[in-house]
């Protein structure tokens, strides 16, 4: 059960990870005037 949690919590890390680079992406392209995202 400790090494699932181990991988689960790694993939998580992984995963936040993705979703901070999404973020700031997203930012980016809305601070250049593209309004097709929302």
């Amino acid at each position: 059960m400790g090494e699932t949690l181990v991988k689960l919590n790694s993939q998580l890390q992984t995963v936040e990870d993705e979703l901070r680079r999404l973020n700031q992406s997203t930012r980016l392209k809305k601070e250049d005037g593209d309004e097709s995202l929302t």
